[in-house]
């Protein structure tokens, strides 16, 4: 994910007549991709850009990133924001759809809660390729924690992250696999995207579960986090072999791409000065 910032004169359209805005700007440049894709918009929330739509994304604050620029790429998660499809095993949890406001602003948001003492997780199973990233939009209910990882008992690894400082508090790898790294970003209204890469052999990916503890579990399987915990999530993402998450690309039913993207700058439309 790349932004490129408004500082070059031909971006913010710097003229005689003073400075354009980035939306003015964004006529000087001729801009493909072949796809639709996301990004955050102005008002703070999710947006969804059209095919060939430049995208100008924004901080939550309402402050200008600049245009975003991403090459092509897939979430492998079949059902993005759909947490009681068969995909998704659910051991000793419970999901509730529509139980909270999601980044996009609709209402679209899941609880995710504990019911039982010994397993509990949401779970996809199946292998992955190495490094995977996985990424999840996450929010405080009742929990003060929640872990993101992947693997099983015998292999894997994990993130803990605390709703209270908005950070990662610990990290755990086991059994062989390989803890990567971890990006934490606030997606606004209490709403923060974490995501955890790694590599594991363990024939189960994509698991996570509310928490209770600044310390993480020793096993992303045997957690023992007790009933009664919940956490808010929305919007799952699996990028293979990747390092870093991209933007939020939605699935429904199957695997779903986001095109790369293309910028040129005619030379016709570069505002050079005037020789003295």
């Amino acid at each position: 994910m790349a932004h490129l910032q408004v500082v070059s004169q031909y971006l913010i359209g710097v003229n005689d007549m003073g400075t354009k805005n980035l939306n003015s700007a964004t006529d000087l440049i001729t801009f493909t991709r072949a796809s639709s894709s996301t990004f955050l918009g102005s008002n703070g929330l999710i947006q969804t850009a059209t095919n060939n739509t430049p995208r100008i994304e924004y901080n939550v604050d309402g402050t200008v990133k600049g245009l975003l620029i991403e090459e092509a790429r897939s979430n492998s998660v079949r059902y993005s924001n759909n947490f009681s499809d068969s995909s998704w095993e659910k051991r000793d949890v419970s999901v509730t759809a529509s139980s909270a406001t999601s980044p996009d602003g609709s209402s679209n948001g899941w609880k995710l809660s504990t019911t039982g003492t010994t397993y509990c997780y949401l779970r996809i199973t199946g292998t992955r390729p190495e490094p995977t990233t996985y990424s999840l939009y996450v929010k405080k209910d009742i929990s003060d924690y929640v872990v993101l990882g992947a693997g099983g008992g015998a292999k894997g690894y994990m993130i803990n992250f605390s709703f209270t400082t908005g950070t990662i508090v610990d990290t755990y790898e086991y059994g062989g696999s390989t803890y990567e790294g971890s990006t934490v970003e606030n997606a606004g209204n209490g709403w923060y995207r974490i995501s955890v890469t790694g590599s594991t052999s363990a024939g189960n990916n994509f698991t996570a579960y509310p928490w209770a503890s600044a310390t993480a579990p020793t096993s992303i399987n045997f957690n023992n986090v007790g009933t009664g915990q919940s956490v808010y999530i929305y919007g799952a993402q699996t990028e293979e072999s990747k390092s870093t998450p991209s933007s939020y690309i939605p699935t429904s039913g199957s695997t779903a791409t986001r095109a790369a993207e293309t910028l040129t700058v005619p030379a016709a439309n570069m505002p050079w000065p005037t020789p003295v």
